[in-house]
């Protein structure tokens, strides 16, 4: 197990690999600063199965400043007929549906093919602002994106 930190984004992501059945149960996220305990907990219940519900092939996404980036998700058979979402991590909330429209063009978009279990999304015209921690949701499940934002390159 591993813990990472993003004071910037509001995040703390924990990391479980090789996670077996006998480990399914109940985990809490509790924030302590110096020694105390604050108000939020959150409580998770996890279940290992030997399928996934959603996972990505690379969570760790970049792309340049004013371009797009498309992240493919993927699901288990058995989440076929759940709703597909992709959700942005604040400071201010856990996860918010970020599907908006822009009044030229929509700026994110989710595909789904139910044949080969996966759905897109693409984000196009980044800006910085947009650069951070997402989630592909599928019913139940989540699965953490991380998107960086870099300065165009200049070629010589």
């Amino acid at each position: 197990m591993s813990v990472s930190d993003d004071p910037v984004q509001g995040v703390f992501t924990v990391s479980m690999k090789d996670l077996q059945k006998k480990d399914s149960g109940m985990y809490m996220c509790v924030l302590d600063r110096n020694g105390h305990f604050l108000l939020s907990v959150n409580v998770y219940n996890i279940t290992v199965t030997d399928t996934p519900g959603v996972s990505v092939k690379d969570n760790m996404m970049e792309a340049e400043l004013g371009h797009s980036v498309t992240v493919h998700c993927f699901y288990s058979y058995s989440y076929r007929g759940r709703e597909k979402k992709w959700c942005r991590s604040r400071k201010d909330s856990f996860c918010v549906t970020t599907w908006y429209k822009d009044t030229s063009q929509q700026t994110v978009t989710l595909k789904v093919d139910s044949t080969l279990e996966v759905f897109s999304v693409t984000m196009r015209d980044l800006p910085q602002k947009d650069r951070g921690w997402y989630w592909c949701s599928v019913g139940d499940r989540h699965f953490p994106v991380h998107i960086s934002v870099t300065q165009k390159r200049h070629s010589k």
